[in-house]
């Protein structure tokens, strides 16, 4: 079945519509599939995220817990040195004492009068002279109450000349009245570092306690020496700083290493800030390594629903222009079978006509209204001796299935029998799902009456229609070779020849002849079978071609019957007669020859034989 340009258009149409929905549904598929690894990357993410926050929040609060304890024991001992009421000399070994019984190496005290000058120390010369630039005395002379003061380390030297960053914990000396100078517990900068090293996670994780106002380091971990009397990244945020916040966290780098961290801090109630920082190159890295083998395989999918897009997209593509080629091709062919000089004759499987052209109509008289759904048996007559073209297509279809079969056939013309004409029949058939058979059918009455004119002109004598001495020779040969081969029959030959006597009132007329050797034709035409093979050599000699089964006194019957039949008067004319005498010669294979020359002199040569013997004999 083959499709209409209509069908095209709508086919095209349908392969363009899929191969739009095919780019559509891939992007669709990238932006879903995208937007779901996104969503996945940003939840780790999230979640990581909320679980470093956790961490640096637990550690930060244990941070600011243990360091809030150590402050307040501290701070104890100031205010118990600051309390006791003794001597100069008596106030140095108390304070020793005190300085003794808290335990931690180098921590000493030191008393500074109201002029800013260092007036005694417990152990040491620390702080010797004039100290009154320092932030912590400046800040307590000020400062109204009686509050706490935790400076920032400063590198100190003591009486050995050893320098060392010590953490001044300081308070006014007196607490009512006129400002009378600092009572300040000097405390090693690493007074923290073993406690807190405990709270370190992974290698970049980081400790940190901050001045009160969130701007230099009192400590930090690991590291600590070189953050000593440094100020804080100044891109971190300023929350911290403000009183009315004790807690929080933020995102910032690192002064030393420069890595992004985030950082939980807690505001003591003495003033200073615990801060935890964990490195986001740590905890987040099995997030990351998620997101870049989420990205990674999105990335080979989005490649392989591209490549299986396009790949389809092409194919539809290919599919449309196949289409439309095809259908390109099937109107130039349609053309072109319509304006053939040849009938054209499509049917489908089951022998009808789908489609006939303009030639058909001309040869058969058949408008394709009469010929479409029909056999095309119509064309030809019904009886058995007639050559059907609906069963000369079966027949071909049979035995060759797709080949091609070609022949003439019988045909009537739309008005029926009165107007036959011989057709000429090629099938070109194809089967399959697209299952057609065409058959090219043309006219060939005149060709083939000339064709028969032409042969008969060339095998038959034209006067009296018998055959001539070629076709005598063919048929002469045929036998004896049949005969010398199957030797189930043999052939006789009878040479017939004839002498004329014509009256002289007739013998110049012309077409004497020409009656005389018509009707010596019609007599041997009656007596031998139409198989048999009557030849006229010329208007004296004929030859009778007979299959010859063993018994000669048949073809001995057969030249009586001649010299009977064909001696004697023949009546040509209302006024004359012409006298004839006759002589047959037989001749039979194997006995008078075995070849087709031998067996025609042999019976030659017995007519000569005949003729010696006397008026109308025959002879062996």
């Amino acid at each position: 079945m083959t499709t209409s340009p209509r069908d095209t258009v709508k086919y095209a149409a349908v392969l363009r519509a899929l191969r739009m929905g095919c780019t559509v549904a891939s992007a669709a598929v990238l932006v879903l599939l995208w937007s779901w690894l996104l969503d996945m990357v940003e939840r780790a993410e999230t979640e990581a995220f909320a679980h470093v926050r956790i961490i640096a929040e637990e550690r930060a609060r244990s941070v600011a817990d243990a360091m809030q304890t150590s402050i307040e024991r501290l701070d104890f001992a100031l205010l118990t040195v600051r309390h006791i009421g003794q001597t100069r000399e008596a106030k140095t070994e108390w304070d020793r004492f005190v300085v003794d019984s808290l335990g931690v190496q180098g921590v000493q005290i030191a008393r500074i009068d109201a002029n800013g000058y260092a007036a005694s120390f417990s152990r040491n010369a620390f702080l010797r002279g004039y100290v009154g630039n320092r932030g912590f005395f400046s800040a307590l002379k000020t400062l109204p109450g009686d509050p706490l003061l935790i400076d920032t380390p400063s590198l100190e030297q003591g009486g050995d000349r050893q320098q060392a960053w010590t953490i001044p914990f300081s308070r006014k000396a007196r607490v009512s009245g006129p400002f009378s100078g600092t009572i300040t517990l000097l405390v090693p900068a690493g007074i923290w570092q073993a406690q807190f090293a405990q709270y370190l996670g992974a290698e970049h994780d980081a400790i940190a306690v901050l001045s009160s106002d969130g701007g230099k380091y009192i400590l930090r971990l690991p590291d600590p020496d070189s953050a000593h009397g440094r100020y804080t990244p100044s891109e971190w945020p300023a929350l911290f700083r403000r009183e009315t916040d004790d807690h929080g966290h933020f995102v910032g780098r690192g002064t030393n290493d420069n890595l992004e961290r985030l950082i939980a801090w807690v505001r003591l109630p003495s003033g200073p800030i615990a801060a935890a920082g964990i490195a986001f190159d740590d905890v987040l890295a099995p997030a990351r390594a998620l997101e870049r083998a989420l990205k990674i395989g999105g990335g080979i999918f989005s490649v392989l629903v591209v490549l299986l897009a396009g790949s389809l997209a092409a194919a539809l593509t290919i599919a449309e222009k196949s289409l439309r080629v095809r259908d390109e091709r099937e109107i130039f062919y349609r053309n072109l079978t319509d304006n053939m000089a040849q009938g054209v004759m499509e049917f489908d499987a089951d022998g009808r006509i789908l489609r006939v052209n303009a030639a058909f109509s001309a040869i058969t008289g058949y408008t394709p209204e009469n010929a479409l759904g029909k056999s095309p048996g119509m064309l030809s007559p019904t009886h058995g001796e007639a050559r059907n073209l609906g069963k000369m297509i079966e027949q071909w279809i049979e035995e060759g299935g797709n080949a091609a079969g070609e022949g003439d056939f019988d045909g009537l013309r739309a008005h029926g029998a009165t107007r036959p004409f011989t057709g000429h029949a090629l099938l070109m058939a194809h089967t399959g799902t697209d299952a057609c058979r065409i058959v090219l059918i043309s006219d060939v009455s005149a060709e083939r009456r000339e064709r028969t004119e032409v042969w008969r002109a060339a095998n038959f004598d034209t006067l009296t229609g018998l055959a001539n001495r070629e076709l005598m020779h063919d048929h002469l040969e045929l036998m004896t070779n049949h005969a010398l081969v199957q030797h189930d029959c043999g052939a006789a030959v009878l040479f017939i020849g004839l002498d004329y006597f014509v009256p002289a009132s007739i013998r110049n007329n012309s077409d004497i002849t020409m009656r005389l050797c018509y009707e010596i034709a019609h007599r041997l035409r009656g007596i031998f079978h139409a198989e048999d093979t009557i030849a006229c050599l010329r208007d004296d000699r004929f030859v009778v071609l007979l299959p010859d089964y063993g018994s000669a006194s048949v073809a001995e019957r057969a030249a009586a019957r001649v010299v009977g039949s064909l001696s004697g008067g023949f009546a040509v004319d209302e006024d004359a007669q012409v006298e004839i005498t006759c002589h047959v010669g037989v001749a039979r294979l194997p006995d008078n020859g075995k070849t087709s020359g031998e067996l025609l002199h042999s019976a030659e040569q017995a007519m000569l034989r005949a003729r010696e013997k006397g008026r109308s004999c025959w002879s062996v």
